[in-house]
């Protein structure tokens, strides 16, 4: 049986793939770790919680990222403004005159 401490070291492993935009591999990686989650604690458990957050972070931000790549729209849609979806406040514009 995996321990406690093992699950959080696989969570923070995907939240570092994810940080560093490897998404496809945060998936695979949180889609394992959400399984012993769940083997441990339940579907249902409190304790399940981050990694399923986790897993779907990774699965939204791969698929907008192929989209973007492809030259398709954003996934999220276009009623949906980027800084929500993502959570990416949209950068200052540039002050004028001097």
């Amino acid at each position: 049986m995996v321990t406690k401490e093992e699950l959080e070291a696989e969570l923070l492993k995907g939240r570092e793939l994810i940080r560093t935009r490897a998404f496809v591999e945060a998936a695979e990686a949180l889609s394992a770790t959400c399984e012993k989650y769940c083997t441990k604690y339940g579907e249902m458990a409190s304790e399940t919680a981050e990694s399923y957050l986790r897993y779907g972070i990774a699965l939204a931000r791969e698929v907008e990222m192929e989209e973007e790549m492809n030259g398709g729209q954003d996934v999220f849609g276009a009623s949906v403004p980027k800084e929500i979806a993502t959570g990416v406040a949209p950068e200052a514009p540039a002050a004028e005159g001097g």
